[in-house]
């Protein structure tokens, strides 16, 4: 009998500033139901792929999850992707540049970056 719903605030950490910031989530049981949506102002010295702030701590494997828009990345991505960190409150982003691109996780997020997504997780 453990059913909770509430709000959760995407961040990417240090100094950055942001139009927007929105999260919610619905947990039951273990099971936590996410989405997310943010749009950066100015980066600073926030990551640039990593977004923090999910409202429990995950199971010790990493989860994909579905990145439903993007927009001003640092570079002309072609696809987006992200998970759920293993044991952490946080998601990782990857991208392609090119259909036969590798992953560039390094650097993804900058000034006006916007990115939405969704996922489910389990916690203890």
């Amino acid at each position: 009998d453990d059913y909770e719903e509430g709000t959760w605030t995407p961040n990417v950490g240090g100094n950055a500033t942001y139009f927007v910031q929105n999260g919610t989530y619905t947990k039951i049981g273990r099971t936590v139901v996410f989405a997310f949506y943010m749009q950066i102002n100015v980066l600073g010295t926030g990551s640039n792929s990593v977004l923090s702030g999910l409202p429990f701590t995950s199971l010790g494997t990493d989860t994909g999850i579905s990145v439903g828009l993007f927009s001003s990345l640092t570079s002309n991505f072609t696809s987006v992707y992200g998970r759920v960190n293993a044991s952490s409150t946080t998601l990782g982003f990857f991208g392609q540049t090119a259909a036969s691109a590798s992953n560039n996780a390094s650097v993804l997020f900058g000034n006006s970056t916007y990115i939405s997504g969704s996922g489910i997780y389990f916690t203890n």
